[in-house]
């Protein structure tokens, strides 16, 4: 069961909730570049958690981050 304001750290076989507010799990979160995680927050707008509107280029930013962090993940494997 999901809590509300809470979702699934989008990366691959990772079950921690996280707040709406944040993309992903603070472990994911760490395996993403600089630059997208710069990416990321250039385009994130306040409140879209709540809204659930997303912006092309926020969603973008997050669906780079993600394959970085899955990336960096499965090339520890």
């Amino acid at each position: 069961m999901i809590k509300r304001g809470k979702h699934v750290c989008p990366v691959a076989r990772c079950s921690v909730l996280v707040p709406n507010r944040l993309l992903m799990c603070p472990r994911h979160w760490s395996l993403v570049p600089h630059r997208l995680k710069r990416e990321v927050w250039k385009h994130y707008v306040p409140g879209q958690e709540d809204t659930g509107y997303q912006t092309e280029a926020y969603n973008a930013a997050a669906c780079a981050a993600r394959d970085a962090a899955q990336a960096a993940e499965e090339s520890k494997r």
